[in-house]
């Protein structure tokens, strides 16, 4: 009997051991395997629709659970014995709507997205501003900004216009279009040898009441501490003036004084003919700018060309040579 008693014992055993086994090789579903985002569900609806959505398929039948975000113009109530929801819209002349749904089962949570779009939406034409005839510039706005970054830039029309951008360009880095409401700035890459400081992002656009705007967006870059140049104004009587490079930069402190070490050019455009030597001759609107070594010294040399101006000027850039961030400034000249 103990020889039967313990065949049975063990028999039972291995039984119990193969059931076992069995168990843990069921195979997984995808639902649980799959680290993809779930499927997403596009819907129409009317400004007061409703409509009804099942995830069985979704979940892969089987016990599951539901949730959802919450929708901005409409109500979400789970139905069917948590198998489905019903989408009721809350009207409005609403366009688009989403929630994100998460389906958790056996421990394993996805999530999915549901997307709505309103069959009745109206969009908005109005205009507060008349057309003109004429294009409207708008104030030029300044934004400040660090090297090696980007930037979204909105509000490109006044308060209650809406538009479209028709041109738009940056003199310096990269600028381009976010459809018609914002412009996305960047200033990469960066050159290797000078950090212009300074941009400016020219735009003209249109209102949907068909009048035109033109802007512009003045970029300043780095550290506004540091040395920089600033605007400077000379009067000349003769008409003709030699001036050491230190009567334009004794203005070109940081915020807390001193110049540093740098280096002062007139190039034609940025980043063009910097490095041109200790000689350079360059028109301005009334006379003539001469950039040269006096005694190993520079010094940019300034004689009128046309006797009956009143005033003239140019243009000359500031490099510090701790950081290479360069900036410009405007020498006024008025006889």
């Amino acid at each position: 009997m103990k020889r039967i008693h313990s065949y049975i014992g063990f028999a039972l055993l291995a039984w119990v051991l193969s059931c076992t086994h069995i168990e843990d090789q069921q195979p997984k579903g995808t639902f649980e395997t799959s680290t993809d985002p779930l499927a997403q569900f596009y819907i129409e609806l009317d400004t007061l629709g409703m409509q009804t959505v099942r995830f069985d398929s979704v979940a892969e039948g089987g016990n599951f659970s539901l949730e959802f975000t919450p929708l901005a113009h409409g109500k979400i109530r789970i139905v069917e014995q948590g198998k489905a929801v019903q989408i009721q819209a809350l009207g409005g002349n609403w366009e688009k709507d989403s929630s994100i749904y998460t389906i958790c089962k056996n421990t394993v949570c996805r999530e999915g997205k549901i997307i709505l779009r309103n069959r009745q939406f109206v969009p908005d034409t109005t205009d507060t501003v008349p057309p003109t005839g004429e294009c409207i510039t708008l104030a030029t706005r300044t934004l400040y900004l660090d090297f090696s970054s980007s930037l979204d830039i909105h509000n490109l029309f006044p308060a209650g216009v809406k538009g479209t951008i028709d041109s738009l360009k940056a003199d310096l880095y990269q600028a381009t279009g976010l459809g018609d409401s914002s412009i996305h700035y960047k200033t990469n890459p960066i050159p290797d040898d000078q950090l212009w400081a300074w941009d400016t992002i020219r735009y003209r656009g249109t209102s949907v009441g068909g009048q035109c705007y033109k802007a512009k967006i003045a970029i300043i870059l780095g550290g506004t501490c540091e040395p920089q140049a600033r605007d400077d104004t000379f009067f000349v009587p003769t008409g003709n003036v030699v001036w050491p490079e230190t009567a334009l930069t004794a203005n070109d402190t940081g915020c807390i004084g001193g110049s540093g070490s740098y280096q002062t050019r007139t190039p034609y455009l940025p980043p063009l003919d910097w490095e041109y030597g200790n000689y350079k001759t360059m028109p301005t609107p009334n006379g003539v700018l001469i950039d040269t070594l006096v005694d190993g010294k520079q010094n940019y040399k300034y004689r009128r060309t046309n006797a009956s101006a009143t005033e003239d000027g140019f243009i000359y850039y500031f490099k510090s040579l701790a950081t290479t961030r360069v900036t410009k400034a405007l020498v006024k000249i008025t006889f």
